[in-house]
């Protein structure tokens, strides 16, 4: 292309279609789940119980092959990214309006189910579920959509572009740490609308990294940069902001992270060296055509692993209804 490049490997996707069979069963585990254990307090509250609850009835509920695909997903290290387009789904009267202004706690209790759902997933996956203590006000899922009077920010709740980054870079990468400090190594979604089809769009690092060139790939991973909180941040509960760090690291498990958010990366250490590694990365972003787009749909569940891929959101315009705008629900986990 003259604009841009392909990476040359593709973000693979493991993309799973339930039987019909599957999904009732799955449906029904939920209701029969949330029922046993209350649907009286507030989601966070009961967050493991509901994800070790679903996670366990989820295992009866999918064929062996399906079962597996999403076990096996955590230690698979082609696979970055799990696609389920048809997982059970609220009926179109028990969607709430978008909450684009700010969520209600009836907003919140009609999510139930769907959140029910996420954290049966994510849990069968090996994964376990945390709230940021420093965004959403601690709560565990986002809302991600077109906020009111927050539309040009580069956030989940914007709708201007948010170029190829990473959640939460400026997190702890060691599993020692408490899992709501730590760098999320999942981000799991599960649509509610996008009649706007926006895509979520993928790319592995490593394909970025390819493209980096030689010499400036070694001061990538100096103490030569700072990393601030993003923007979605309302506190931040991180080391001492503008820190010397690195932007590339190695986690626990091998993985190279690249820790970028085009809100939050800026030069510590002002050598003309970093200066170009910074450009230089910054150009490759820029260019990178990403090798994954997947247009969610209501009761489509999504979910990618945060250290491994870099995520982006082209510009949009939310619907003239914002009521029925671009919703998504939005949970970590490591």
């Amino acid at each position: 292309m003259a604009d841009g490049f392909y990476s040359n490997i593709p973000t693979r996707t493991v993309q799973l279609i339930l039987s019909d069979e599957e999904k009732l069963s799955l449906e029904q585990a939920i209701l029969d789940g949330l029922a046993r254990i209350g649907t009286d307090r507030k989601i966070d509250a009961i967050l493991d119980l509901v994800c070790t609850e679903m996670s366990e009835a989820f295992r009866d509920c999918l064929s062996s092959g399906h079962r597996a695909a999403i076990q096996d997903f955590r230690r698979n290290k082609d696979a970055l990214a799990l696609h389920i387009s048809n997982t059970p789904r609220l009926a179109e009267e028990d969607i709430p309006p978008t909450p684009y202004r700010r969520p209600d706690a009836a907003t919140e209790r009609a999510m139930l189910r769907s959140d029910a759902k996420v954290l049966g997933l994510i849990g069968l996956a090996g994964f376990t579920p945390f709230a940021s203590p420093s965004e959403n006000q601690g709560y565990a899922f986002r809302n991600v959509l077109a906020a009111a009077g927050k539309e040009e920010s580069q956030s989940s709740h914007g709708s201007a572009e948010f170029g190829l980054h990473m959640d939460n870079p400026s997190a702890e990468l060691s599993s020692e740490a408490p899992a709501c400090m730590q760098v999320p190594r999942i981000l799991a979604f599960d649509c509610i609308r996008n009649f706007e089809n926006i895509p979520t769009e993928l790319e592995r690092t490593i394909s970025v990294l390819n493209e980096i060139k030689h010499g400036a790939f070694k001061y990538l991973a100096h103490r030569a940069f700072a990393i601030e909180p993003p923007q979605s941040n309302e506190v931040s509960i991180y080391a001492p902001s503008r820190r010397p760090t690195p932007l590339l690291e190695e986690d626990d498990e091998g993985n190279l992270v690249l820790r970028y958010d085009p809100t939050s990366v800026s030069l510590h250490d002002p050598d003309p060296r970093y200066q170009k590694t910074l450009a230089n990365l910054q150009a490759v972003l820029a260019k990178t055509v990403p090798s994954s787009q997947i247009t969610l749909q209501p009761g489509h569940f999504l979910m990618f692993k945060n250290r491994q891929v870099l995520h982006m959101r082209r510009a949009f315009n939310p619907l003239e209804d914002r009521d029925q705008s671009r919703w998504l629900r939005r949970l970590y986990a490591v």
